[in-house]
């Protein structure tokens, strides 16, 4: 990741939205260490976040995933030092910045170094592929 960041204009998080508990747990401490990494916050890197699968009938919608993830959030948060992340992010320098705001649970919307938004898409069924790729033109 710290190799690419430097060139990187934009971020495309995809999600797995039919396996929640890989949002739970995985996703969300990537997205702690991108939203902690320095040059993620220092440039506001705008990220997109892709719930992709959302053509299964069990799948979760994007905003239980953005609620899900905020929660996480929170607990890596206060797990690794109120927002001092300890998590090893592979790169020299400042090894993260602070999440949020001590004492408040975090949500994208009032604590994140840059804008996020979520869409629900379909990689198979080719459903909201176009708001993929209109993201990506738009931040080159």
């Amino acid at each position: 990741m710290a190799d690419f960041l430097p060139l990187t204009k934009a971020i495309l998080f995809v999600l797995d939205a039919n396996n929640k508990q890989s949002v739970e747990s995985h996703a969300a401490e990537q997205m702690f260490k991108l939203l902690t990494n320095p040059m993620v916050a220092d440039h506001q890197l705008p990220i997109l976040v892709a719930c992709n699968k959302n053509d299964f009938p069990l799948s979760s919608k994007p905003p239980l995933l953005r609620k899900i993830l905020e929660q996480e959030l929170t607990k890596l948060r206060e797990t690794t030092g109120k927002g001092n992340a300890t998590l090893d992010l592979g790169e020299e320098g400042p090894e993260s910045v602070p999440l949020g705001v001590e004492d408040e649970d975090f949500t994208f919307e009032k604590h994140s170094p840059c804008h996020v938004d979520f869409i629900a898409c379909s990689t198979t069924k080719g459903k909201n592929l176009d708001q993929l790729i209109k993201f990506c033109l738009e931040q080159c």
